[in-house]
């Protein structure tokens, strides 16, 4: 199984990807953490807008924004939104 973290890039081109960790060597809570919060501010329309964006620790890596999305077996990790959402929908359906 695998933790699955959704990044977003800073830029104009808001790309995306996944960024995955051993569940059998890390916790929900050890990977979540891996993420640190970083205040950021921006200029928009003459303004200051402050926000928060993540810094992944292992790396120094900035990313616009990073989301956990769960805990995967690992020939089910989704590979686009689509994908995540059947997941997610199947998953309901079971319950």
């Amino acid at each position: 199984m695998k933790h699955l973290f959704k990044v977003q890039h800073f830029g104009f081109d808001k790309k995306k990807e996944g960024i995955w960790f051993d569940a059998d060597k890390y916790s929900e809570e050890e990977v979540k953490s891996k993420f640190e919060p970083i205040k950021k501010s921006a200029l928009k329309n003459n303004h200051n807008v402050d926000y928060t964006a993540y810094r992944f620790k292992d790396t120094g890596e900035e990313f616009y924004k990073a989301d956990y999305l769960g805990k995967f077996e690992d020939d089910e990790m989704p590979h686009n939104d689509g994908e995540l959402f059947n997941s997610i929908f199947n998953a309901f359906k079971k319950k």
